[in-house]
């Protein structure tokens, strides 16, 4: 049980040792407008065949 207790101690220093200003920004922004994702769509399409190309 002591064991148990040493654990929950330890994981609850290691949390509050954590700052949030080193944690990498997760947030990116997701196009909502269809014109914007189609031309995202096409740009990735041309690269791929750019590549394929290139491959020949």
């Amino acid at each position: 049980m002591a064991e148990i207790q040493e654990n929950i101690i330890n994981r609850s220093k290691i949390k509050d040792s954590i700052n949030p200003n080193d944690l990498p920004d997760l947030s990116f922004s997701i196009p909502t407008d269809p014109n914007t994702i189609s031309n995202s769509r096409n740009e990735f399409f041309a690269e791929r065949l750019r590549k394929k190309e290139d491959l020949n």
